[in-house]
Parts: structure tokens; C-alpha cells; sequence
């Protein structure tokens, strides 16, 4: 009765052996060839656009001939991995097969290990060959390319979620289109005297008008923009654009010696009409950048020529390097294809509150200049039109999130939110009954014009400037329902001059249109931050840790621009404070942390919110971070984070912090998994803390953020004291700030 039994395991061991043998050539050949792809595409961020391959036709490529060559390197060595998989897989079939014959079996065995033999061969010389190809290109982690990676990445940068508050291209951004614009958002007005010249010269008719600088004048009356003669250009004393392989040996601090930096125009985004106060600015190159051969490597260069607006104080006064620079790698094709409308809230068909705010989130980076400013009968802006009940309804679009999402609010006040601000509400007008009858509710249309096209036809979506909206590369936008069969087709619904209510003949094709209904009741309800990661007091984290919140409720994208912070304690050390040869009175020093939002929406009910940054720890220094959150973050129904509820994930089981609120008055019924809160405005700063203890300080609450961050440094200091032989590892923690509120 044993041996049946036993002969199926010993059968079943064979089967696993050939299985597992099976397995692992192909994970080995995968890794083969795989191995330089991901080496290739692997990018901490990745910006997605419309790319159309214009090296094809070209007799020479652009490519490295250290690229040429790995990649034949690598298909010869995929195709011998090929081979070698196919005798294991043949080797396997004869021994299936073999029916208990030893001679078979014994050619099977034979064949398998010849094939491993080969196996261990083209690995190794796969090895080989990538140590050689990586030392020839600098990246065997030398002390060269430490001190090369200090220069390029952490100097200079500090100004970006300061001073500058977003740009386009990111820094170290790859595969950038060659005939993109360039987009800079700062956290202040600027001057525009301090950056723009008056190429055409409009200022001299009408001095007073300070929309003269940035403009385009069709100055030969042909009904187009020549921009090299008829728009303003960009001062190359103040702003610089600069291929980098024509300035190989240039010192990047020293914007002075920089050679040729690209002409091109600039044309401000005002985003309030009446105060005309500039934050976002469109540079334009008149050429395309880098080349259709090879890829090349730019650098924008901000000087502290810039000045703030009325002021002769330069906009980096406060910084701790007086200038800004990022770099970016151009590659060798065009961005042909249109934008789309990916989401926009509320959904088609849905019934919202009139405080609730209106969004709309691209495929890609648009043109700011034609997406933001205020909306009224009288403004000249009317890319965007907004009605309801047929009738012009006044607000400003503005532009955030990296240039992908656009966001509308209105100009009527109706009361103040959660943490005492204004709150303004969309119109809601009742044919009958009270006006503050909650049953009512009015039908809302938005549409979004396309620009008219060139009628290139090499690119049908070739956009006229100022016609409508189109992205960074002048790509009008596409309403893919009306393609067939995942075809592009460009119908533009014809011009309609300034006509702002929305009419019949402009709901066709490219035109994006939406509807859906505001009920004449305010949502009071309040969002909260359900989870972050890392972790609080989390250790030992990676350079490139991803940083990620996640709210309870969509967000108010705008808001979280300006109120979520990354602190990094302590703040200037030496570059290279952790390398043996350090020198601790004559470094240089590590420039404040950048850091930048962005976001996305996770259904219909949660926004997540990601901080791109600086590595942490640079060149494996031991330091702390405090990702600091403000009350001031709004939902998309303008109610702030108050009280200061975030996740208490000491807990070994990490949850998110859940709770719920009373459907009456909005009062908390209860709370799971959240830190403790004090609803108190005078000390709730919900800082979350636990000094390795694994249970949160309730005694750290402090009444500002300013204390709250000072506790944890005092903390942080004595932690370094305790341990003089090993440095603290790298350790964030999370700061909720609330301010102080009015009654309401």
C-alpha cells in the first residue's frame, strides 16, 4: 500500500524540478532582456504627452553609439537566452517523454546541463558587458559623480515651493518635446519690468497700461502673430534658457558666463484682471530646443534680477541662494497630439452645493494663458464659459497641479467656511418659493472652446495662437468622443467672436462640453486626512521616498499648493558632512529642501496628494523631515481642515484614521485610528510625535506651527546627543497645523 504512494511523490518531485527549471530560464531570460529597458525608463516621475517620432525619416539617428552598441549587444545576448531556453524546454520534453527510458533521460540531463553551463555564460558576459558600458558613462557610484550630483541637485533649488511655487518641464525631467513651452509659477507678483522687454514697442502708445509688457501685436495686419517681431521678448540679463552642450565646462552659479541662452517671448498669465498682478508667465522659445540627432540637456536660470512687483527687492531676498536653476533633458521629437479632458467635477449629470468649487483635469500641461483668468460678461477672457440657467456666471479660472487641473469660483459671496474665511457660492435662482428653499436647483452647462487650427496638414491640431485652449506645444484640444475608432479627427465648431452664453452651434465636435445641476443647499461638511505615508516616526527611509496624503474628501487642488509644507531639520549642513574627507569650515552647503505638490482623485469621493522633493538624506547624511499640513487646504466645498485630525499610525496594524460626523449639524460622533485633537484654536496644531516611544506625546500640542516645529527639533537635537557614535537615522515626522479660527 506504500509504494504507489511514494512513487507519486517521487514522480511529483520530478515534475517540480522540471517546473522549477522551466521557471527560472525564464525569469532569467526576461531579466536579460528587460534589464536595460527598465534601466532606460525607470524615472522617480514620469510626465506623460502626446510624443510623434520625427527621427524615422532622418538618414542618422541621434542616439549615443555606446546605446547602438548595447542594445545589438543585448539582442544577440537575448537571442542566445532564447536558444538556451528552448534546449531546456526540449531537454524537458525528452524526458516527459521518455517513458522510463534511461537513455533518454540521460540525453535530457545532458542537454540541461550544457544549457545551464550556457546560461552561466551569457549572464556573465552580460555582466561584463554592462560594468563596461557603465563605467565608461560615469556610473560606477565614484566620488566624481557624488560631487557632479551635489553640484547639479542641490544648489539652487530651494526656491521651488517657496518662492517658486511650480514650473514646466520638471527638474531632471527626460524625453521633454523639442517644440515645448517653458512655464514658471511664482508665490508672489513680480515686476514686469524686470524681466520682460518691449520688443513691439506697444508701451510707448499707451504708458499707463501695464498689460503692455507680454503682449503680441499684429503689427503687419495679416490677422496672425509673427513672433519673432510682433511679441515681447524675455530679458536674458533676468531669465535664461541654456543648452548645456554648448556650455559644457560652464559653472551653473555663474549666470553671467552663460553663452547663448535661447531667444524667446513671454507672455504673462493674468490671472486677476483687476489688480493685474502677474504669477505665472509662459516663456516661448522662437526655435525649437535641442535637435532632431541627440538628446540634449537645458537649464532655465532665474537671477535675482527678478524683483517683486513695485519693489526693487528681488523675489529670492528671503532665500538662501539668491537665484534658481533646474535642469531638464530635451529629446529628439515633437509633441503632435492633442490634449483631452481627462475627469472634471462634478460629473456629468450630478447634483452638487453651490459652495462646491468646479475642476477640470487635462491628459497634460496647457498653455496657462488660455485656460486661466476671470470670467464675466464684460472680460475679454472666454476660453471657458460657465452658465446657469442659460445666464453668464462671473468667477475666475485658475490654473494649478503642475498645469493639468484648472479650477472655477465664482465672485458671490455667501458666508465663511469652516476655519472663518470667505466662502462664495454658484448662483442658484428659484422660479418659485423662497429663495432659500433647498429643493431648488438650477441646471449648469461649462464649455471648453478649442483653438482654431493652422490646417497644417502634417498636424491637423496645429493650434492659431490665442484662438482657444491648447496645450504647452500648441496642440488644440480634442474631445476624443468624437473620434472613430481611437482616430484623431480635428472639427472645429467655427468662431463665435465673444459671444459668452453657450449656444447650440458651439456643443459640436472638439468643443467639450458638461452639464449638471447646483441645489440651493452649502455642504458644511469638513475633510480630514485619512492616511500618509511614510509612516510617522518611520526610519531608515530611501532617498526617493514616495510622500503621500490622502484626504477623506476631494480636495480643492489651488489650496493645497500653498498650505502643505516639507520642513528638513537640521536645515544648510555640508554637502558632504558624511563623507570621511569632509571639510566642516570650508563646504558648501546644501541649499533649502524643494519640494512639490501634486494630486489626483481617486474616484469620486478622496483626492491623494503626492510631495515630490529632494532626496532625503543626501549622500547618506542622517537628517529629519517634517511634512507640515495647514488648516488652510480646502475641500472642494471651501471647508478646512479643522479640527486638525490626521492618522495615528503608531499602531502596529496601519489603518487609515476614520470619522463620523453627525448628519445634522456636522458634529464628530466619533473617531478611529486618529491622533488626539484638542478642538480648541488656540493650541491645536494636531503635531503628531511620538520620540520612539510608540505612543503619541499629548503634551507636544503647541499653539503655532512655528513652536510645534521648534518642539520637534529640540527633540530631534536631543536625539543626536544620545547617540554621538551612530548617527539617528533618517526619521519624518508630521506636522498638522491648524490656525486660529473665528467663531462662526
Amino acid at each position: 500500500m506504500l509504494s504507489p504512494w511514494i512513487y507519486k511523490i517521487k514522480k511529483l518531485k520530478k515534475k517540480t524540478a522540471l517546473t522549477a527549471i522551466f521557471t527560472v530560464s525564464v525569469f532569467f531570460f526576461c531579466f536579460l532582456v528587460g534589464t536595460h529597458v527598465l534601466a532606460q525608463s525607470t524615472n522617480t516621475y514620469t510626465y506623460e504627452a502626446g510624443i510623434q517620432t520625427v527621427d524615422q525619416n532622418i538618414a542618422l539617428s541621434g542616439t549615443d553609439i555606446r546605446v547602438i552598441i548595447s542594445r545589438i549587444i543585448n539582442v544577440f545576448l537575448g537571442l542566445l537566452g532564447i536558444i538556451d531556453l528552448s534546449l531546456m524546454i526540449y531537454a524537458g520534453f525528452i524526458w516527459m517523454t521518455s517513458g522510463g527510458d534511461e537513455n533518454k533521460i540521460s540525453e535530457a540531463k545532458s542537454i540541461i546541463k550544457n544549457a545551464i553551463i550556457g546560461l552561466v555564460i551569457i549572464l556573465s558576459a552580460f555582466t561584463i558587458v554592462r560594468f563596461l558600458f557603465n563605467a565608461l558613462d560615469n556610473r560606477d557610484g565614484s566620488r566624481e559623480k557624488t560631487e557632479k550630483n551635489i553640484s547639479d541637485n542641490f544648489f539652487g533649488s530651494g526656491a521651488l515651493g517657496s518662492v517658486i511655487k511650480d514650473h514646466y518641464p520638471m527638474r531632471d525631467q527626460t524625453d521633454v518635446p523639442r517644440n515645448t513651452s517653458i512655464v514658471i509659477t511664482f508665490a508672489m507678483p513680480i515686476e514686469p519690468n524686470s524681466f520682460i522687454i518691449d520688443s513691439n514697442s506697444s508701451c510707448e502708445t499707451d504708458p499707463t497700461n501695464s498689460k503692455c509688457l507680454g503682449d503680441c501685436l499684429d503689427l503687419n495686419n495679416n490677422g496672425s502673430f509673427e513672433y519673432a517681431s510682433e511679441c515681447d521678448r524675455i530679458n536674458t540679463s533676468t531669465i535664461k534658457i541654456i543648452n548645456l552642450a554648448e556650455n559644457p565646462e560652464l559653472e551653473i552659479r555663474n549666470f553671467n558666463n552663460f553663452e547663448k541662452p535661447a531667444e524667446a517671448i513671454v507672455l504673462p498669465s493674468f490671472e486677476d484682471a483687476e489688480q493685474n498682478n502677474i504669477y505665472t508667465i509662459v516663456v516661448r522659445p522662437l526655435s525649437y530646443l535641442g535637435s532632431a540627432m541627440e538628446n540634449q540637456k537645458y537649464s532655465v536660470y532665474l537671477s535675482e534680477n527678478l524683483k517683486q512687483k513695485n519693489s526693487a527687492d528681488s523675489i529670492f531676498i528671503d532665500q538662501y541662494a539668491k537665484y534658481y536653476y533646474w535642469n531638464f533633458e530635451v529629446g529628439t521629437e515633437l509633441d503632435l497630439t492633442p490634449p483631452k479632458v481627462e475627469n472634471v467635477y462634478p460629473q456629468n449629470g450630478k447634483i452638487i452645493s453651490k459652495n462646491e468649487v468646479l475642476q477640470i483635469n487635462f491628459s497634460e500641461a496647457i498653455d496657462p494663458t488660455t485656460v486661466s483668468g476671470d470670467f464675466s460678461t464684460d472680460s475679454a477672457f472666454n476660453n471657458i464659459l460657465v452658465n446657469g440657467k442659460g445666464e453668464v456666471v462671473s468667477g475666475k479660472w485658475q490654473i494649478t497641479n503642475s498645469y493639468k487641473t484648472i479650477e472655477f469660483i465664482t465672485n458671490s459671496v455667501c458666508g465663511q467656511n469652516s476655519c472663518g474665511n470667505t466662502m462664495y457660492c454658484l448662483t442658484v435662482n428659484c422660479d418659485s418659493g423662497p429663495d432659500d428653499d433647498p429643493n431648488c436647483a438650477n441646471p449648469y452647462e461649462v464649455l471648453i472652446n478649442t483653438a482654431k487650427s493652422t490646417n497644417n496638414l502634417e498636424n491637423p491640431f496645429e493650434a492659431v495662437p490665442f484662438s482657444g485652449v491648447y496645450d504647452l506645444a500648441l496642440n488644440a484640444l480634442n474631445n476624443v468622443d468624437n473620434d472613430n475608432n481611437d482616430t484623431l479627427v480635428y472639427n472645429y465648431p467655427g468662431d463665435f467672436g465673444d459671444q459668452k452664453i453657450i449656444l447650440d452651434n458651439q456643443k459640436n465636435p472638439d468643443n467639450f462640453l458638461w452639464n449638471f445641476s447646483v441645489r440651493n443647499t452649502i455642504d458644511r461638511s469638513r475633510p480630514y486626512i485619512q492616511a500618509i505615508k511614510p509612516q510617522i516616526d518611520a526610519q531608515n527611509i530611501e532617498e526617493d521616498e514616495e510622500v503621500k496624503i490622502k484626504f477623506s474628501k476631494i480636495m480643492r487642488f489651488n489650496s493645497l499648493k500653498d498650505s502643505i509644507l516639507l520642513k528638513e531639520y537640521p536645515e544648510h549642513v555640508c554637502a558632504d558632512a558624511a563623507l570621511e574627507n569632509s571639510d566642516s569650515e570650508n563646504c558648501e552647503k546644501l541649499d533649502s529642501l524643494w519640494f512639490l505638490t501634486n494630486s489626483k482623485n481617486i474616484g469620486e469621493e478622496k483626492t491623494e496628494t503626492y510631495i515630490l522633493h529632494r532626496s532625503f538624506g543626501p549622500n547618506q547624511l542622517d537628517l529629519y523631515y517634517f511634512p507640515v499640513v495647514s488648516s488652510t487646504v480646502q475641500s472642494i466645498n471651501q471647508n478646512c481642515l479643522y479640527p486638525g485630525f490626521g492618522p495615528d499610525d503608531t499602531s502596529s496594524a496601519v489603518e487609515d484614521c476614520v470619522i463620523n460626523f453627525s448628519e445634522q449639524d456636522g458634529s464628530i460622533i466619533s473617531t478611529n485610528n486618529c491622533v488626539n485633537v484638542t478642538e480648541n484654536s488656540e493650541i491645536d496644531t494636531a503635531c503628531v510625535y511620538t520620540n520612539g516611544s510608540g505612543e503619541l506625546s499629548n503634551d507636544v500640542l503647541q499653539p503655532n506651527i512655528s513652536n510645534c516645529l521648534q518642539k520637534l527639533e529640540t527633540e530631534s537635537d536631543s536625539q543626536y546627543e544620545e547617540n554621538t557614535q551612530a548617527p539617528v537615522p533618517t526619521t519624518p515626522s508630521t506636522v498638522f497645523s491648524v490656525p486660529k479660527r473665528a467663531d462662526l
